[in-house]
């Protein structure tokens, strides 16, 4: 990537984060975010067509840059001990942007980030679930309703583990979580679930 391009994104991203922990996200004008960000509104739409595609944009690279994190032992492992890796790193996003999870959750647009996290995440998750399916996993639902279920565990998980970090403890969080997705994801040839 042309290092011009990338401080124009960094700028842009780093600000929009750094707004989002004060203003719900429909309260952000691309002239705010540009003019924070010193960067020039033509710039901001030669990249982007508008405010809802860069919010996209930023939850993909912050995504990505979370997911380079597991470890490759673990991204070969075990279908439940990868999702238990994108947990943690959800949960470890948390503990970095407590500024902007506070606001989010406060915002009267959760819904809009709950969708572009959804569009972004569901689809990898998907893919993940049908290669372990091919490796002889046992899932009780369809592929992709089981990824929608991952997400929406993960994020209302992690949502609600936010609020209530004074009353159980992060270990605790990961072991429950660990044991509801050992339920979902059965072991190879296991339909015990049922």
């Amino acid at each position: 990537m042309d290092l011009r391009i990338y401080k124009t994104y960094k700028a842009l991203s780093d600000t929009m984060l750094t707004l989002l922990e004060t203003y719900d996200f429909e309260d952000i004008s691309v002239n705010k975010l540009c003019e924070q960000a010193c960067v020039g509104r033509g710039t901001f739409y030669k990249h982007f067509a508008d405010k809802y595609e860069f919010l996209s944009f930023i939850v993909r690279e912050q995504y990505q840059t979370y997911l380079d994190k597991i470890p490759s032992s673990i991204q070969s492992n075990e279908p439940a001990e990868y999702y238990q890796g994108l947990f943690q790193i959800c949960m470890d996003f948390c503990e970095q942007s407590p500024l902007l999870i506070s606001s989010w959750r406060q915002s009267k647009n959760i819904d809009t980030l709950t969708k572009v996290v959804s569009k972004i995440v569901v689809p990898d998750i998907s893919k993940r679930i049908e290669q372990d399916q091919k490796k002889g996993y046992v899932l009780p639902f369809d592929s992709h309703l089981t990824a929608q279920l991952i997400c929406s565990i993960m994020m209302q998980t992690v949502t609600w583990w936010f609020t209530n970090r004074d009353k159980i403890s992060r270990k605790e969080v990961l072991r429950q979580f660990h044991n509801v997705l050992s339920r979902l994801i059965s072991t190879k040839m296991d339909a015990s679930f049922f």
